[in-house]
C-alpha cells in the first residue's frame, strides 16, 4: 500500500477472506490486520491520487482450503456433512467468478459500488 501511494497508483485493491471476520488462525488474523491497515491508510491518502479498497471473498469452490472437497468426500462415503452451525449461511463462488469480481468490482477506474475509499466489498 505504501508503494502504491508513493508511486501514484490510482487504485490498490487488497484481497481478503471471510476468515478475517472472526479470525481464529494466522491467516484470518493477518487478513483482518491487513483490512484494518488498508482502512487506516485510506484515511491518510489523497483519494484523488490513490484509492485503497478491499474485496473479501467467501468460499471459492475447489480452491486450496475450500470445504467443497471435504463435503464431497463425506457425501461419497455416506457420512454426515460436518458443519459449523446449522443456522449459518455459507457463501460460495467459482474461482473464475472470484477473479472476475476482483477485476470488475468497481476497481477498473471506477469507484467501488459503495463509492468510497477504504471500503471492504463482500463477495
Amino acid at each position: 500500500m505504501r508503494a502504491a501511494i508513493s508511486n501514484g497508483v490510482k487504485r490498490c485493491v487488497v484481497l481478503s477472506t471471510d476468515k478475517a471476520v472472526y479470525p481464529i488462525n494466522a491467516m484470518g488474523i493477518s487478513k483482518a490486520m491487513m483490512e484494518k491497515v488498508m482502512v487506516a491508510k485510506s484515511r491518510l491518502c489523497d483519494p484523488g491520487k490513490t484509492v485503497l479498497c478491499a474485496t473479501r471473498y467467501g468460499n471459492v469452490m475447489a480452491s486450496r482450503g475450500s470445504v467443497i472437497p471435504l463435503f464431497l468426500d463425506q457425501l461419497k462415503s455416506g457420512k454426515p456433512l460436518t458443519i459449523t452451525d446449522p443456522n449459518m449461511t455459507r457463501f460460495r463462488t467459482r474461482a473464475a467468478r472470484g477473479y472476475f469480481c476482483s477485476k470488475s468490482s468497481g476497481f477498473n477506474g471506477r469507484r467501488s459500488s459503495q463509492g468510497h475509499e477504504g471500503n471492504v466489498e463482500v463477495r
